[in-house]
């Protein structure tokens, strides 16, 4: 057990992995160190993408354990995109994934049937004056939301 957990914690090591392409998961996977020994880490907007497919595609990752896999995805994306040090650039891209994401049909599913909004994982400082271009506000976050349009309650920011 790890300290401060009292179950064993239990890490998956992927061969391959559903909805994300093993050349992207190279290019930005980031290497920690546990225990003194490396270790390979999936990007969270990879992981967010690979756990609502895996709800999608795989009925045996329908169980609890599977959903709340996915719900902490959306958490720890959130958590990436409010606290990594981004340029605006790359928060915009960031942005653009999550929602295109959303409008796919893995991302519909687990709204419709398990109540899981993708994009939940953009944070609303994203959304604050002077973050992000008024061109941003005006023209691209509403295509994004009319792209997702006929699934959506309540995202307006």
């Amino acid at each position: 057990p790890l300290e401060g957990y009292p179950e064993p914690i239990v890490i998956d090591y992927l061969a391959s992995v559903l909805g994300v392409t093993t050349g992207d998961i190279k290019k930005s996977a980031v290497t920690v160190e546990i225990a003194k020994a490396p270790l390979r880490v999936m990007h969270p907007l990879q992981l967010l993408q690979s756990k609502i497919w895996n709800l999608y595609i795989l009925e045996e990752k329908r169980t609890d354990e599977g959903r709340e896999q996915a719900r902490l995805a959306i958490e720890i994306a959130a958590a990436y995109i409010n606290a990594a040090a981004m340029t605006q650039r790359q928060l915009l891209d960031a942005i653009e994934t999550s929602a295109k994401f959303s409008a796919t049909a893995p991302s519909i599913f687990a709204r419709k049937n398990f109540r899981l909004e993708c994009l939940d994982s953009i944070p609303t400082h994203a959304f604050e004056k002077d973050i992000l271009p008024s061109d941003f506000h005006a023209k691209r976050w509403p295509q994004l939301l009319k792209a997702n349009a006929g699934f959506l309650k309540g995202h307006h920011r």
